[in-house]
């Protein structure tokens, strides 16, 4: 079957390479995804281990549609009693890129439509509707006359890892988090650091990282477990030898708020990640230097959700401590904020476009010397 799964624009290149070495299949790039045949074993592993897809959809099926009747017999014409049983919740997307059919929402109806009437002319039933926590969630993606129909197996998108109840203000996405990360290049082997950590997914995700932890260990639920062809001996077996280490860490964070560092530093205390990760009190711009090179990761704030009161100032301010306090480090700066990234007053050696939900951010290195 044909799986397409889903990313940040940026990404696609490494979510690429990760299938690659999950499943050692090519994957083809498209616009935030990537496409590859695959089988049921591979979906439950990108499920279970992909760390920068946001979701794994199924392709049921492609027609060529001339009007919304076409659409409407498009849908009724799959037997969905193959895909699930009419006791389950529904959820239904569609997207619509058309010149010929405009509404998105009615597209949305006259799937609804098709499901509905076909189970209830065989079932004498209907499955009902729910916009949380659907059991099944399907996918409807029309571009001019191509109507093609998925099925998502992921129910709720991958960045909901399952690891965290500390939430900060503007929070990276974990998926996002984790693409960071890798393109970072980060060896694993300097000590990691996130001066401004927040609610700490950089943290989280380096450690998974690091460890080797499925990015999905901590969660109990997916989609696919309610498709009818669900194979529960499969899926037990992807997960056999999946457990979190207990090792000393190297990866560190501290927040300048002391509330926020210490709801953290507690979590982190009664998690399978307290010998992992390392996180206190602390504004950057006030600590004192680092004793030995780090790699550090940061995502200032960007003057958007969280305001800032002088935003050059600000980036500044970060250039001048990395220069005084952070020799022989390499330093990577995540900011939406385009013109204030401008004014660290370092030079970067690489740069990287990236977005941050409807944001475009840069994501530049600097090496410290």
């Amino acid at each position: 079957m044909k799986l397409i799964i889903k990313t940040f624009q940026g990404l696609e290149e490494i979510l690429a390479e990760e299938v690659s070495t999950l499943l050692d299949k090519k994957a083809d790039l498209g616009r935030r995804s990537v496409f590859l045949d695959g089988t049921m074993s591979d979906i439950y592993t990108l499920n279970y281990k992909s760390r920068y897809a946001l979701r794994v959809l199924a392709a049921i099926g492609a027609y060529q549609v001339h009007s919304y009747k076409d659409v409407y017999d498009a849908i009724y014409s799959i037997n969905w009693e193959d895909y699930f049983d009419v006791d389950k919740t529904l959820y239904i997307e569609s997207t619509v890129y058309s010149e010929f059919f405009k509404n998105s929402q009615y597209i949305t109806h006259l799937t609804k439509d098709a499901i509905v009437d076909q189970f209830n002319e065989n079932k004498g039933r209907r499955p009902s509707i729910s916009k949380q926590n659907a059991d099944i969630r399907l996918n409807i993606h029309i571009s001019e006359r191509t109507l093609n129909v998925n099925i998502d197996s992921s129910g709720e998108a991958l960045f909901k890892r399952g690891y965290k109840d500390v939430t900060a203000e503007a929070p990276i996405n974990e998926v996002l988090a984790a693409g960071l990360i890798r393109l970072s290049e980060w060896d694993k082997k300097l000590p990691l650091l996130d001066p401004m950590c927040g609610s700490g997914t950089i943290l989280y995700e380096a450690a998974m990282l690091k460890y080797d932890i499925p990015s999905q260990y901590f969660r109990d639920t997916f989609s696919f477990y309610h498709w009818n062809d669900f194979d529960q001996p499969l899926w037990s077996e992807i997960q056999h030898d999946a457990a979190p280490l207990k090792v000393e860490g190297s990866i560190k964070g501290s927040d300048k708020l002391d509330y926020l560092a210490d709801e953290l530093k507690e979590s982190i205390a009664q998690s399978e990640f307290k010998s992992m990760i390392e996180v206190n009190r602390g504004n950057f711009f006030q600590t004192d230097a680092l004793e030995q090179p780090h790699h550090i990761i940061m995502n200032p704030p960007y003057n958007k959700r969280l305001s800032l009161d002088d935003h050059k100032a600000f980036y500044k301010n970060i250039g001048d401590t990395l220069k005084k306090k952070c020799t022989g480090s390499t330093a990577w700066v995540f900011s939406g904020n385009k013109q204030g990234i401008k004014f660290v007053g370092l030079k970067p050696s690489k740069k990287l476009t990236l977005y941050n939900g409807p944001i475009e951010a840069k994501f530049h290195k600097f090496e410290v010397f």
